[in-house]
């Protein structure tokens, strides 16, 4: 098998990007630990604590600007280690780049961003892989075999609970303080969400990689009222996030799945338990604890209980990147490594999250961190179309504009399709859906559009493909100096839904 990484190298010669907390003891040191592996450089913000870790990890270079990093042609591979907001930008980069990539999890802040990028590395036949990093620790993989040898019997269900505290910032604190120094995972924009984004993408991946693929998601998303007595009567909260999530599905067998997470509980109580039940057995496990693999097994009339103790490596990742290293260097066949972790099953994981979080976020194909204002989740779930506000039902828009005498059927012959980017445009703007009617007694187009809000619907016009197409169209439709159709805005004045 050849090599995947440029020049056919034997040794993968690692790049960071974003060396923070994860890098300390979880993922760094597994760079410059592995077989054919090295840690040549890392790229972090501040130079002073860059300089300090490539100090403390005896890294050679210290970069402090991504494409700076990128450009060092020793470098063969890159670890984006960075919150997910920046995950989409940077991989698009190494992808430029032809350098094998390693994301941190989750891959994007939706399922949109995260297809975008395992689409874009498929094209270029690229290597992408991302940090589920379990996947490749002994107790998980022991779990996964006992399991597909029947030591439990079918499986049945599986159930998973998660309680943790508050965080203690949000304790008896002042939400004005609190909301300036919120770390990212509280930030939608950031995160894609709340802590389910950062920590529960986690177990359900697990729970893919040792049970099957699941289907059939439902979710409830919510967020507990966690002011302060003392701001109890306001309508100030901490952050905007979920913090509670509920999920259910089912497995190919027929086996159902049953989530729980509460970011928000009582303080000193704390529960991470996965259990997988099957007609002859009982397995459980904690997805982020130390603790044993516990087996529960049928004999006759008695049940037999074994605990094994399977600690997690040193360095978490490392594992994980030893069956990545692999790959690049030609050893393994990345489709043939059981416990790797690469951009497919990272694709299923944002699907259900996706659904788990829509009744709190509404529509999560888009940017919906920018439009807080549509989240049904924040009880901006009232129908209204008054032209100053902002609804998470569509808001109606309709219009009329002219088509020249005889150019008919040209008009129509243009918007079929119209351009693939146009269309992009349109939904990144918040289009929902988008009709044209012609009256063919006056020559005249009608115009409707449901759109998610104003102010990015009116920016459309704004856009350089937008401005193209007027341009495209002006020798057959009235145009304005500024080659826009000349149009004018319907009125609504009568309307009825289910």
């Amino acid at each position: 098998m050849a090599s995947l990484l440029k020049e056919n190298d034997d040794t993968v010669r690692w790049g960071i990007i974003g060396a923070g907390a994860v890098c300390e003891v979880k993922s760094g040191p597994a760079f410059y630990k592995c077989d054919k592996s090295k840690l040549i450089g890392i790229c972090r913000r501040s130079e002073q604590e860059g300089k300090d870790f490539c100090a403390r990890h005896n890294v050679p270079k210290y970069y402090s600007n991504v494409d700076d990093i990128l450009n060092d042609n020793e470098i063969n591979a890159i670890y984006i280690s960075t919150p997910p907001s920046t995950h989409h930008e940077i991989a698009m980069k190494c992808l430029a780049k032809n350098l094998p990539t390693y994301v941190e999890k989750p891959l994007g802040r939706n399922y949109t961003e995260t297809l975008d990028i395992v689409n874009k590395f498929k094209q270029k036949k690229l290597p992408l892989f991302v940090a589920y990093y379990r996947r490749s620790q002994s107790k998980f993989l022991h779990a996964k075999k006992l399991i597909e040898n029947g030591e439990i019997g079918a499986i049945t269900s599986v159930s998973y609970v998660m309680l943790r505290p508050q965080k203690q910032m949000f304790i008896n604190g002042e939400v004005s303080k609190a909301k300036g120094n919120l770390p990212w995972r509280y930030i939608a924009k950031e995160s894609g969400g709340g802590l389910i984004m950062d920590i529960g993408c986690h177990t359900l991946d697990i729970i893919d990689f040792m049970c099957g693929e699941i289907s059939n998601v439902n979710g409830i998303a919510t967020r507990i009222d966690n002011k302060t007595n003392k701001e109890k009567d306001s309508n100030e909260y901490y952050y905007d996030v979920e913090d509670q999530v509920s999920l259910s599905g089912n497995f190919k067998n027929g086996a159902l799945l049953n989530c729980l997470w509460c970011f928000n509980g009582m303080k000193g109580i704390y529960d991470d338990t996965i259990t997988i039940r099957g007609t002859t057995g009982e397995i459980t496990m904690s997805t982020f604890q130390p603790t044993p693999l516990n087996v529960m097994k049928i004999s006759g009339n008695d049940q037999i209980v074994e605990k094994l103790d399977l600690p997690p490596p040193e360095h978490a990742q490392q594992p994980l990147i030893q069956s990545i290293c692999n790959c690049l260097i030609g050893k393994n066949e990345i489709n043939d490594v059981v416990n790797i972790s690469t951009g497919e099953n990272a694709m299923r994981v944002a699907f259900i999250l996706d659904l788990a979080l829509k009744n709190y976020y509404g529509n999560r194909n888009n940017d919906f961190w920018n439009n807080k204002l549509l989240w049904p989740g924040l009880g901006n779930n009232k129908n209204n179309n008054n032209n100053n506000s902002v609804s998470a039902t569509p808001i109606r828009q309709a219009f009329v504009m002219t088509v020249n005498e005889g150019q008919r059927e040209e008009y129509e012959r243009r918007h079929r399709p119209i351009w693939p980017e146009l269309e992009e445009v349109l939904k990144a703007h918040g289009v929902v859906t988008y009709s044209i009617y012609y009256m063919k007694s006056t020559n005249q187009l009608f115009a409707y559009a449901e759109i998610e809000d104003l102010e990015r619907w009116s920016a459309v016009a704004k856009t350089e493909v937008c401005q193209k197409w007027w341009v495209f169209m002006g020798d057959i439709m009235p145009s304005n100096e500024d080659h826009s159709p000349v149009s004018e805005t319907l009125e609504e004045v009568f309307h009825i839904e289910q």
